[in-house]
């Protein structure tokens, strides 16, 4: 079986830019400073229809499927895939809340017809234009990003993101599902957020997403409707 990604939640946005990608279509891209829109219609459709196909081997309430209902499915052995977010993976490998734990293979996902994707997280670490200690900040986030400071984080529980963390012997002991996000960082892509208005761009690109996959609307319709609703805001923000 498969876990889908159904609510309305990131997670949706994080599917559909990850298929859109296997399938050889980029949704957006900047060009000379500004971001326009560049989904190939049908290979966005091809990827919608294999992601219809997948759901066919969901459990029974495949159509409203978020966080806690994928994490049930897959802890209590009723579907054997998922993507999932490695924040929640502890949950899976905890033996008193997960029938699975310590069974669980962890690898980037698999190759769709033009390539494997997987999608980076957006937490980030910034710096205000107004502050008045723009250096001593930076100076904490070399910190913070560093070797040794991220594996006292790791340690107490912070999943790492450098990839000399991620593939760390002692780590690796302790979370194993560190490789596999290791290897998926070799073919992870960006959703565009780059954006102070990435919010609403990821909305329509999830609504219209969850209306094709559960078959509210056909996939050519969500597609138009995706394309066009960002353009609007594409058109509203990129003057």
């Amino acid at each position: 079986g498969f876990a889908p990604f159904t609510k309305n939640t990131e997670g949706s946005t994080c599917e559909a830019i990850m298929f859109f990608e296997a399938f050889g279509t980029h949704f957006m891209e900047q060009v000379n400073g500004k971001y326009v829109i560049t989904l190939d219609k049908e290979k966005a459709i091809e990827a919608i229809l294999f992601y219809k196909r997948l759901m066919q081997y969901a459990p029974p309430g495949a159509n409203d499927m978020g966080h806690s209902e994928r994490i049930a499915a897959f802890s209590d052995g009723k579907v054997f895939s998922m993507f999932q977010w490695p924040g929640i993976i502890p949950t899976h490998e905890n033996e008193d809340e997960s029938l699975v734990a310590g069974k669980i293979i962890y690898t980037a996902p698999p190759a769709g017809p033009a390539r494997r994707a997987a999608v980076r997280g957006c937490w980030i670490l910034g710096i205000p234009k107004a502050s008045k200690n723009v250096e001593a900040a930076a100076e904490f986030a070399y910190w913070l990003n560093s070797h040794d400071a991220g594996k006292k984080l790791a340690e107490d529980g912070m999943t790492p993101v450098r990839t000399d963390l991620l593939t760390d012997p002692e780590l690796l002991a302790k979370s194993p599902w560190y490789q596999g996000m290791a290897e998926s960082g070799l073919f992870a892509v960006s959703r565009p957020n780059r954006v102070t208005y990435y919010p609403e761009i990821s909305e329509k690109i999830k609504v219209n997403w969850l209306a094709a996959v559960t078959g509210a609307v056909d996939p050519e319709t969500a597609v138009d409707n995706m394309i066009s609703q960002v353009q609007e805001l594409l058109d509203k923000y990129e003057k």
